[in-house]
């Protein structure tokens, strides 16, 4: 992430919005993502920085997986 988020800058981000892909807020999230973000905006400081909640807190990807499990091989 940090070489991705350095490249968007390069490329003349000035916003870069982080969407953690995982199910919940485990350990990385919580914990680790943070400690990264802060890192990021010592990095790049005139960067706006944004961490988005985890994928899988969003209401719209758990109905979509059940919607799979459900289906089963279509």
């Amino acid at each position: 992430m940090v070489s991705a988020v350095a490249d968007l800058v390069a490329r003349g981000a000035t916003t870069v919005r982080v969407l953690p892909l995982f199910f919940g807020m485990g350990k990385h999230a919580r914990e680790d993502l943070p400690e990264i973000m802060k890192e990021l905006a010592v990095r790049h400081p005139g960067v706006r920085l944004e961490q988005l909640p985890t994928a899988g807190e969003d209401p719209r990807l758990t109905t979509l997986l059940a919607q799979i499990a459900l289906e089963g091989n279509a």
